[in-house]
């Protein structure tokens, strides 16, 4: 997958990166199947504005809010790997971001991991909490 080049100055025009991007099994296989019909020259995806229209139809068929576009699927995909306790450097590889856009911006997500509940309640006092020794205070009479 190639990087988005954020970050560009005038001064400091940075590179194209191309990084390993996992995938499905199943998009596997489909990628696959259409790259045996096309020439080698030819994208296997199209770029975003030329994806909307279809996205439209999609969405349609499918009853959701005609206010949703394809960017929705990256904030739902980084939310489903925060929530999954995907270590954030590795989230924020997966979509050309950084780890400080991460943290700003999907906080709530990472509140939401099943471990910060258990992380949280090991914080809390416990006021009524029975002594664990097997010293008794002693009254004054």
């Amino acid at each position: 997958m190639p990087t988005s080049r954020k970050g560009s100055t005038r001064k400091k025009v940075r590179k194209v990166e191309y990084r390993p991007l996992p995938i499905s099994l199943r998009l596997a296989a489909m990628l696959r199947q259409r790259a045996n019909g096309s020439t080698a020259n030819e994208p296997m995806l199209d770029k975003v504005w030329k994806v909307a229209p279809r996205f439209r139809t999609v969405i349609e068929r499918l009853g959701l809010d005609p206010e949703l576009t394809p960017y929705c699927l990256r904030y739902s995909s980084i939310a489903r790997q925060l929530v999954r306790n995907i270590p954030i450097r590795i989230c924020a590889s997966n979509h050309d971001t950084s780890s400080i856009v991460i943290e700003r911006f999907y906080t709530r997500h990472l509140a939401k991991a099943k471990q910060s509940d258990a992380l949280t309640r090991a914080t809390l006092l416990d006021l009524y909490q029975p002594p664990t020794s097997n010293v008794t205070p002693i009254r004054a009479a």
